[in-house]
């Protein structure tokens, strides 16, 4: 049975409709599929296995570095590809232009066993920002002190934010009195990570949280997450 959501679709020509994708929660590693293989009754060992796994990456490199094509009947293709743009029919390979890349397809016969499986749908659980961690890097406190005039790091997950977007971006509230002043000056911008100058407004033994205002993976719904600890003002 294969688990999978909905979620709304923001492209194309039905951008209030929905599109499916499949749940994987679980993913089995190399380890995980020989594992499998033994306990379905392999007279095979797993030294054998991981020989035959070994030797074969390696051969179908050597064919495709030969420029060969390799074509395991009933599971995959793999072959070379080229991308980028060449200006004309006398322009050549330019390492700075283009790149060569591995590209594989899975095969129609590999695909029939799937015809028949289970699918069910499920709630999918909304992807939050999550404002994990804030470093102040003057006095390396972590979600305690915030100093005005220096740099400081805010990690967790999608935590990245569209700058030519007039709603979204970084704020500063006063928890005294309501104000939010806008963090602006920014030198990493990530879904992992934010860096950035703590502005001087900034007044010393102030209690302060933090607000990001962004939109998740191109949605149309503007986020607003706040910090869950308190961050006293510094000099």
């Amino acid at each position: 049975m294969i688990l999978y959501g909905l979620y709304r679709s923001i492209i194309g020509k039905l951008p209030d409709k929905f599109f499916a994708r499949p749940i994987t929660p679980q993913v089995y590693e190399t380890e995980d599929v020989i594992r499998r293989m033994l306990e379905s009754g392999s007279t095979i060992t797993r030294s054998d296995i991981i020989a035959v796994y070994h030797d074969m990456r390696k051969t179908i490199q050597n064919i495709l570095q030969e420029g060969g094509r390799v074509n395991l009947n009933g599971f995959c293709q793999f072959f070379p590809v080229i991308k980028g743009v060449f200006e004309d029919e006398f322009d050549s390979f330019d390492s700075s232009r283009h790149s060569l890349d591995i590209s594989s397809r899975v095969s129609a016969e590999f695909k029939l066993a799937f015809q028949d499986v289970k699918l069910e749908k499920t709630e999918v659980k909304p992807n939050l920002p999550n404002l994990k961690a804030f470093l102040d890097l003057k006095t390396g406190e972590k979600n305690s002190i915030i100093s005005s005039n220096s740099i400081a790091a805010l990690k967790g997950s999608n935590l990245k934010f569209d700058p030519f977007q007039v709603d979204e971006g970084l704020f500063l509230q006063n928890m005294q009195d309501k104000h939010y002043i806008p963090i602006n000056l920014l030198s990493r911008n990530t879904e992992s990570e934010l860096n950035f100058f703590c502005p001087p407004e900034i007044t010393e033994g102030v209690p302060y949280r933090l607000e990001l205002r962004n939109r998740i993976r191109m949605s149309k719904d503007l986020k607003k997450t706040r910090s869950l600890y308190e961050l006293i003002g510094a000099a």
